[in-house]
């Protein structure tokens, strides 16, 4: 049985103050991963930039639109904007059938990067 009414010694302390700012979404994460996830961001926007740029699959395409469709599909802000939507986990359009393997291979590993970032921050949130 539970005893109804424990006697014994009680101490009384300060309740430590936590900090609250609006940069506590951060602390799951050291500063250097935080650095080396932008960095990566970058890089892996610009790599795919330069692969859909070499690829011969995505210029054959190119040059079979109409004239009025000027624009290539990889611009670079395309490429910044694709891999921003896959670390929010939001799918694009711009990658669609006809894109080069290349370009989705590096999409795939950046697709792969990001579900294990995200689920080592969503694992660190926890433990605050």
């Amino acid at each position: 049985t539970k005893p109804y009414m424990d006697v014994g010694v009680s101490i009384m302390m300060k309740q430590e103050e936590s900090q609250t700012s609006s940069f506590s979404f951060l602390r799951p994460l050291e500063k250097d991963i935080w650095m080396c996830i932008i960095f990566s961001y970058i890089s892996v926007s610009v790599v795919l930039f330069i692969v859909s740029r070499v690829s011969i699959v995505s210029w054959m395409e190119f040059e079979q639109r109409e004239k009025a469709e000027i624009e290539f599909e990889y611009s670079l802000s395309n490429c910044f904007f694709l891999m921003l939507g896959a670390v929010l986990q939001r799918g694009e359009d711009i990658c669609n059938k006809s894109s080069p393997f290349s370009s989705r291979l590096v999409g795939g590993g950046w697709w792969f990067f990001t579900l294990i970032i995200i689920s080592s921050y969503t694992a660190n949130l926890a433990a605050f």
